[in-house]
């Protein structure tokens, strides 16, 4: 049996056996456009022409070792330049495109994983609020000092043989207090306590009262000034403004003394 050649876009395929033929008509890489020829030295013919199967049908293939096929002309032999180089070209340049976007890929990817990360500002832990601190600040000391009795002062002398006392007391009355934010950029907020305080002196013989040796010292106001500063409050501020016996006057330097005895001063 011959061998066989065939041509596939202007390309010449070959030598094939006649098996090898039908399989490529039978899977349509050997069309009825296809030229074929037997031999080296046959002339090329198209396979329609021939009994080829095409598509599975088993038809024989003609054994060309005897006779010679007809000679076509070399325009049926090979495709014109248009035609054989526009599909090649446009394969090319489609391989082409798909090679580059896959380039661009990889070299995106590359970029991405070897970009630093940024750094991320730690958070800021959330600020405590002024307010809120400052009547805690309030809520447990006032049950302790609203009301009550600080002695800040007891002397104790003997006359005619016996125990004399002198004893200075602190009464305290119910707190007013104020929040409010400031424009300062030391202390953006104050706050402010305000209550009614009393001095009183009294006077004991062996521990009794003696009558009529009880005065008040002073009775007024007294006011604590607060500020906020680096998340708490600290006393920057006493003054008390009242009666010192019977003369109305400010006395503030005993302010500061009142707000530590009582436990008012942060």
């Amino acid at each position: 049996m011959a061998d066989w050649f065939y041509q596939v876009m202007g390309t010449e395929i070959g030598p094939v056996s006649s098996s090898e033929l039908k399989e490529k008509a039978a899977d349509g890489t050997i069309t009825r456009e296809t030229f074929i020829r037997g031999g080296c030295d046959g002339d090329w013919i198209s396979a329609e022409k021939t009994s080829l199967s095409f598509g599975g049908r088993a038809e024989p293939v003609i054994d060309t070792s005897k006779s010679k096929m007809p000679r076509v002309n070399a325009a049926q032999t090979q495709d014109s330049p248009e035609k054989a180089g526009k599909p090649k070209g446009k394969m090319l340049a489609m391989a082409g495109l798909g090679i580059a976007a896959c380039v661009l890929v990889a070299l995106a990817a590359m970029f991405v994983r070897s970009a630093p990360e940024k750094p991320t500002k730690p958070s800021k832990p959330p600020q405590p609020d002024p307010k809120a601190l400052f009547e805690q600040f309030l809520g447990d000391r006032a049950p302790n000092v609203e009301g009550q009795r600080f002695t800040h002062s007891r002397r104790e002398t003997q006359v005619n043989g016996r125990r004399h006392q002198e004893i200075k007391e602190l009464v305290v009355g119910k707190f007013r207090y104020d929040v409010r934010k400031t424009d300062s950029l030391v202390s953006p907020f104050v706050g402010e306590v305000q209550t009614f305080v009393e001095e009183i002196h009294s006077s004991y013989d062996e521990g009794r009262p003696i009558a009529n040796a009880t005065w008040v010292g002073f009775n007024g106001n007294m006011t604590l000034t607060y500020g906020f500063q680096d998340g708490r409050w600290t006393l920057t501020n006493a003054s008390c403004k009242g009666k010192v016996g019977d003369l109305d006057e400010g006395v503030s330097f005993k302010a500061k003394d009142w707000a530590k005895m009582i436990g008012m001063d942060l």
